[in-house]
């Protein structure tokens, strides 16, 4: 069958860092001061209204309501801000492109590609599931092509006859269009294989 070649155990080593995700901290601190002016503070004056013209048990109703609706606003607000700072560094070690927990053997690209996609539409998803790389909340990707190989070293062979590949994704919430053309040229010259379309990486 198709493999993957085996990789090195690198755990010890701290490898070199080649890119470094850039992340906004006043963007994500303002985030929380809106949140607390424009929700915090008239859910504050809901519960004195409750309390002031039905009293206790108006009140009660009010704070359950506006508790449990707050829990998904928050965590919104929460996870967009996780988002935002994860998956921070790319690495080189021992000839692997390193992300987090996935790596890539330099050795295996043919190609790479990136994509960006607009629109952020993750954010419910984000909340409910406490995932802050679920749904469509992906903005940023990095596409690898990695050569695969049978169990004698050959170059496999898929059943159309093409050579047998497989890839890599690494993947980014929030990042810009921008950040994502400064990770790539900061990749590059780590990559000794041609940049395509991230449509063409199947071809």
């Amino acid at each position: 069958g198709l493999r993957s070649p085996p990789m090195s155990d690198s755990s010890t080593s701290p490898g070199t860092v080649i890119w470094t995700r850039e992340v906004d901290h006043d963007a994500l601190a303002d985030r929380w001061r809106k949140l607390g002016k424009y929700y915090g503070l008239p859910c504050l004056a809901a519960l004195v209204i409750a309390l002031v013209a039905g009293g206790f048990g108006a009140f009660l109703g009010v704070l359950i309501l506006l508790g449990t609706f707050s829990l998904l606003v928050v965590g919104w607000v929460f996870f967009k801000n996780v988002g935002a700072r994860q998956n921070a560094t790319i690495s080189l070690v021992d000839d692997h492109i390193v992300m987090g927990n996935r790596r890539v053997d330099r050795s295996r690209i043919e190609s790479w590609a990136t994509r960006y996609s607009e629109v952020d539409l993750g954010v419910r998803e984000m909340a409910v599931s406490g995932n802050p790389m679920a749904g469509d909340a992906i903005t940023g990707r990095l596409v690898f092509r990695l050569a695969m190989y049978d169990e004698s070293g050959d170059r496999g062979v898929r059943a159309d006859g093409g050579p047998a590949f497989e890839t890599e994704v690494f993947a980014w919430a929030e990042m810009s269009a921008e950040s994502l053309e400064r990770m790539a040229a900061s990749i590059a010259p780590h990559i000794d294989a041609p940049r395509v379309e991230v449509d063409d990486i199947g071809g």
